[in-house]
């Protein structure tokens, strides 16, 4: 958007299986050691985190350049808004990431949107990404929230850039995702949402939060 790039490939890649990674997590507390639910019903014990090895990378490209080249865009980035600040003890639950992340608020297009939340299921961060998202579903802004880790796992790194690929083939095709059910890979014959403008999020378990808005592209079916 500052014109110092025309091109760019971003993205990251997690392995599930990594003991190393394991023992991280397992030692802030973060890992969910129950039965696999939906990020939604892991909020009682304080919720968890259920990884999945995941890659994901995205071509980020100038409007000018990509039809010089005859590439058809999946979507188009929007808006963006990030912090990198230590989430508060879960004493202090009342002051979320909000105010970091006011500045894309005010942005929003004033007609609904789909939410694709990569909460990751441990409580405190999901805590902080509702009182984000509630007070834009009160205006009626906010029209579904998918979780796309119940489909997926969660993968850390890779998590933000592959919810944000999940957000630019569903504008591709015009229709969002249905409710996600752990376990299951398969949407394809489920029934569809019709949208346009999605919103993808990322509250980091203990540090940092981040949310983009893409919107289809014209004439793109």
């Amino acid at each position: 958007a500052e014109g110092t790039s025309r091109i760019a490939l971003v993205g990251g890649a997690c392995n599930a299986e990594r003991s190393d990674l394991h023992m991280s997590l397992e030692l802030c507390q973060a890992m969910w050691h129950h039965d696999c639910v939906p990020i939604c019903a892991r909020t009682v014990d304080g919720g968890g985190i259920v990884l999945g090895s995941v890659g994901s990378f995205l071509v980020l490209e100038d409007a000018e350049h990509a039809r010089a080249r005859g590439v058809r865009p999946y979507a188009r980035v929007t808006s963006i808004a990030s912090a990198r600040e230590r989430l508060a003890l879960a004493s202090n639950l009342t002051q979320p990431c909000e105010a970091s992340l006011q500045s894309l608020s005010s942005e929003l297009p004033r007609s609904p949107f789909e939410v694709l939340s990569g909460a990751s299921g441990v409580r405190s961060a999901m805590d902080r990404e509702m009182a984000f998202l509630e007070p834009l579903k009160r205006t009626g802004l906010v029209r579904q929230v998918r979780f796309y880790g119940d489909a997926i796992g969660h993968g850390l790194e890779a998590h933000f850039t592959s919810g944000i690929a999940l957000a630019a083939i569903a504008l591709r095709r015009r229709s969002f995702y249905p409710e996600f059910e752990s376990g299951r890979s398969d949407h394809s014959t489920a029934e569809r949402l019709p949208v346009d403008r999605i919103l993808v999020t990322g509250f980091g378990h203990w540090r940092g939060a981040g949310a983009v808005l893409l919107e289809s592209v014209e004439g793109n079916e």
